[in-house]
């Protein structure tokens, strides 16, 4: 049984909280590179949606926080 879910597949009252705040780390980071193209903060945003997802032990919230991060790096050009 992963970390967070209950016998019968229900997911914890923290899970849910976690997914929450990472699908808001991930708007707030789109919000800003839509309207004030703050790049320092976009990835503060995204940075924090990882780190969320990454102690909530989710891998579709980790899988999506890693995949708007990657989707700055790719708009910004970034390829290290």
């Amino acid at each position: 049984m992963a970390q967070g879910e209950l016998k019968g597949g229900i997911l914890s009252k923290e899970y849910y909280a976690d997914s929450l705040v990472v699908e808001e780390e991930i708007r707030i980071s789109r919000d800003i590179h839509r309207e004030q193209h703050n790049e320092h903060l976009e990835y503060h945003h995204a940075e924090n949606a990882i780190a969320i997802a990454l102690r909530s032990n989710s891998p579709i919230l980790y899988a999506r926080a890693l995949d708007n991060h990657g989707l700055l790096y790719r708009y910004h050009q970034v390829y290290q």
